[in-house]
């Protein structure tokens, strides 16, 4: 299984993955675009798409997300938080399973979180 280790060498993120990995960590659009300094649009491009964004924003974001203990494996997004514990979501994971305020703005018509 394929594991982003560090930012610029990794397989290509999901916008599923970026989801959860705000959902994980219970982060707004709006900190994870202050946090990395891009705008709350290039954020939500990312979770929808994943389309017309530049890699420098793409690695940004992993970047950041990778400083918080979440790691990109294949169709998932891995959690280890400061304690040594970690917790598995992929694909085929029951959304509702993650933590936080999860919605997937197809299922609402918005724009989430």
């Amino acid at each position: 299984m394929s594991q982003l280790n560090a930012p610029g060498a990794y397989f290509r993120v999901s916008p599923f993955q970026f989801r959860a990995a705000r959902a994980i960590l219970q982060l707004g659009v709006r900190e994870v675009a202050r946090e990395t300094g891009m705008s709350p649009t290039t954020v939500n491009k990312l979770e929808k798409s994943a389309e017309n964004v530049t890699v420098g924003a793409v690695d940004k974001v992993v970047s950041f997300y990778l400083r918080r203990g979440i790691s990109f494996i294949q169709n998932g997004v891995q959690f280890v938080d400061p304690q040594g514990t970690f917790d598995i979501f992929n694909e085929d994971s029951p959304e509702e399973d993650l933590p936080g305020h999860f919605v997937d703005p197809k299922e609402t018509g918005g724009s989430g979180g």
